[in-house]
């Protein structure tokens, strides 16, 4: 829809202001419009745990997993709201839910090896901050950074990075992410559809054999059977 678009366009260029109260305004507006927006529910409990409201982005999170269960963003980020809650074991759970879906999301090993260390396990948290993204061996929270970041990277950069050409910057990054994953989206699609008509077919090239089989047994006329030279004897 047009208005939930511009909704999401305003929402993201408020966040790579730095406009949190505004983004999550444009944010909260499509959720009330379309409740089954993962992204933008995402992006509601980003910005209420950034305000320090950890419960209700908890919520938002838990939300968007009864969307969509296998959301790694809502994993991560519902597992920090529920280490800031005291959770810390429940939190373990859902970073494992999401590593059992991206073996290689630093931000949730670095996450449960946080969690893991609340937990007094430190070796099983100095192994969490060991494997992440193919991180060096390192001796303690070391390594190098990872190859590559996300459009929240860049909403954490707007933090940092306020003047004019950079807030411009980040409006045209953020939208580039978006673009890369409606293409994404796209290919995908259109991959699913060549394999639903390669399926269908396989199943047309199936059926029409036996009924070519069928076919050329009634054609070919039956054999008359030949009658025998000479004579029958009486038993």
């Amino acid at each position: 829809m047009p208005l939930l678009k511009t909704l999401m366009d305003q929402g993201r260029a408020a966040l790579a202001r730095g406009d949190r109260q505004l983004a999550l305004q444009c944010f909260t507006q499509i959720v009330e419009r379309d409740p089954r927006n993962v992204a933008a529910l995402n992006n509601c409990g980003l910005l209420l745990g950034h305000l320090g409201q950890i419960e209700p982005a908890l919520g938002c999170f838990r939300q968007s997993l009864q969307i969509d269960p296998d959301n790694v963003i809502a994993l991560v980020n519902g597992g920090i709201a529920l280490t800031h809650l005291g959770q810390a074991a429940t939190a373990i759970d859902w970073y494992a839910r999401a590593l059992a879906i991206d073996t290689r999301h630093v931000e949730a090993w670095k996450c449960r090896g946080q969690a893991l260390r609340l937990l007094k396990r430190p070796a099983e948290a100095a192994e969490c901050l060991r494997f992440p993204n193919g991180i060096s061996k390192n001796r303690g929270r070391g390594g190098r950074l990872p190859y590559a970041f996300t459009e929240h990277g860049v909403v954490m950069l707007c933090s940092v990075l306020k003047s004019e050409r950079a807030v411009q910057m980040n409006v045209l990054i953020v939208r580039a992410f978006v673009r890369l994953r409606e293409m994404l989206a796209t290919h995908k699609d259109l991959a699913r559809k060549i394999e639903d008509v390669e399926r269908q077919q396989k199943e047309h090239g199936q059926q029409l054999a036996a009924v070519c089989s069928v076919v050329r047994r009634l054609i070919v006329p039956p054999r008359k059977r030949k009658r025998p030279i000479g004579f029958r004897t009486m038993p």
